[in-house]
């Protein structure tokens, strides 16, 4: 359970209750195809390189906020970093 008081967050651990489904059953299917190889974690969990990031309105203005450009994300390769 997840409490918060103002920008203070607590955390705490409920007991289940008997017969309570705590989703064992698809733990165990997850588990299983973990180990077998049919699920890749790197196609499950979305990973967005910092440019991207920008796309997102609010990652954006607190982006603008700091004063940072997309030009400060983009990679300089070749003749542009020859030049610097």
């Amino acid at each position: 359970m997840v409490t918060r008081s103002r920008n203070k967050f607590e955390v705490k651990s409920l007991t289940a209750k008997p017969g309570q489904d705590m989703g064992e059953s698809h733990i165990k299917i997850f588990q299983e195809e973990l180990a077998a190889g049919r699920i890749s974690l790197s196609n499950v969990i979305q990973s967005r390189g910092n440019i991207e990031l920008l796309d997102v309105p609010e990652i954006e203005r607190a982006a603008t906020v700091l004063g940072l450009t997309r030009s400060d994300f983009t990679e300089v390769t070749g003749a542009e970093a020859s030049a610097k």
